[in-house]
């Protein structure tokens, strides 16, 4: 069990995962506050976030510079940003295509 983390180019029920990570904590504390300013509430557990140019722009920054907000909790492990540093260049550079293209690009992750 543990934090389990996906990227899509429409909605989950009808696509495969573009992305996926595993225990990616402070991945997942930027897209929890993405969410939160999105003007959702509650717990951000199974809960879809669209992502847009100025969230991949916000993302590239903290990545390249190492800043990605300290997440945390039981099941999502510890700091893998340098890890996953390549995959998420990655994501941000397929996502953006993606958007150019029409497609709606989401976020979600289970825990």
């Amino acid at each position: 069990m543990g934090l389990d983390q996906y990227a899509f180019s429409r909605e989950p029920q009808t696509s495969i995962p573009a992305f996926i990570w595993r225990k990616h904590p402070n991945l997942q504390e930027f897209m929890c506050n993405v969410w939160y300013e999105q003007g959702n509430e509650g717990e951000f557990n199974c809960k879809q976030v669209q992502i847009d140019t100025e969230i991949l722009d916000r993302l590239e920054n903290d990545v390249k510079k190492e800043q990605l907000p300290e997440g945390g909790g039981f099941f999502h492990g510890s700091n893998s940003d340098e890890h996953y540093k390549e995959t998420d260049l990655e994501f941000i550079k397929w996502a953006r295509k993606e958007i150019a293209d029409g497609q709606e690009v989401f976020y979600d992750s289970w825990w």
